[in-house]
């Protein structure tokens, strides 16, 4: 029996070459490689985020930053204009939407029961029944 195969406890010959390729790979260089590769895309990343929010939230923008610009922005009565028109709209497609599924006779489940599956008692004789036969075989 080869090394390799000592280890995963298979013939060498049973062992396909990409499975050989991936064993090389986890113990050699190119298991390391992508790990730090992997650490240093981490790194950049979040180093592009941090720019980022520092851009947001300390460079001045004229007289203030981009969130206070945002702020503002939210602030006007044409931002809440909007706001409740799509939550005008939202309520309308709501009821539009509540009335095709009545239509189709389908609820949406608010005020009903949960459903239940009723065992008739012959149907639950014949489950003892077979879970006895199960228990005892």
């Amino acid at each position: 029996m080869a090394l390799s195969s000592a280890r995963t406890g298979h013939d060498a010959d049973s062992i396909s070459r990409k499975d050989k390729q991936r064993q090389v790979a986890r113990g050699g260089i190119v298991y390391y490689a992508l790990a730090m590769f992997r650490l240093i895309r981490a790194l950049i990343m979040l180093g592009v985020l941090g720019a980022v929010a520092y851009f947001v939230f300390a460079v001045p923008l004229g007289n203030k930053t981009l969130w206070q610009h945002l702020g503002a922005i939210a602030e006007t009565e044409e931002s809440h204009e909007l706001v409740e028109g799509v939550k005008q709209k939202a309520g309308e497609v709501e009821k539009k939407a509540k009335k095709m599924l009545d239509q189709r006779g389908i609820s949406d489940g608010g005020d009903a029961p949960p459903a239940r599956d009723e065992l008739t008692d012959d149907d639950k004789q014949q489950l003892r029944k077979l879970i006895r036969r199960k228990i005892q075989s």
